[in-house]
């Protein structure tokens, strides 16, 4: 049994048994490809993608391949580590990340962040969840919260 969990995206799936905080933070999701490449946005169904195994990433590139938007199977990596390296290697056209999966994988890997480049997929607000249960055991939690997730916020600005 959990309490909560954080960084976490909206979807209905979750809001069945947590309930999401005000969010906080806004990931990035990148198309990430090497310096050189020649890649239109309104065109990437004939692209080789991958994303991390088990990530929301590689489930939306998966329904846009179901719905004839990519022509490509998609490569599911274990590793942010091993979605550069397939790039850099010319394995695939585009790795799909979050901002700061990529600034983490860039620094820990010490590649050169100017052989890349990146073009913004979407923009996802992320949160904490607590559980239903935990709220009703802690009546007036969230409210308390969030109100002071503001004001760190405000504070920070």
């Amino acid at each position: 049994m959990f309490d909560g969990f954080f960084m976490a995206s909206r979807n209905s799936r979750r809001d069945e048994y947590a309930t999401w905080s005000t969010p906080f933070v806004t990931i990035q999701w990148l198309y990430v490809v090497r310096k050189d490449a020649e890649i239109f946005l309104n065109n990437l169904s004939h692209l080789q993608f991958a994303a991390n195994l088990g990530s929301a990433r590689l489930a939306w590139l998966e329904e846009q391949y179901k719905q004839g938007k990519l022509n490509k199977t998609i490569n599911a990596v274990d590793s942010n580590k091993q979605a550069l390296k397939m790039l850099i290697n010319r394995r695939i056209d585009v790795a799909l990340m979050n901002n700061l999966d990529l600034n983490k994988t860039i620094k820990q890997r010490s590649i050169d962040p100017l052989n890349l480049k990146t073009f913004v997929a979407k923009e996802k607000p992320t949160a904490l969840y607590f559980s239903k249960l935990f709220l009703d055991a802690n009546a007036g939690f969230l409210d308390k919260f969030n109100a002071s997730l503001l004001s760190c916020i405000k504070e920070q600005n």
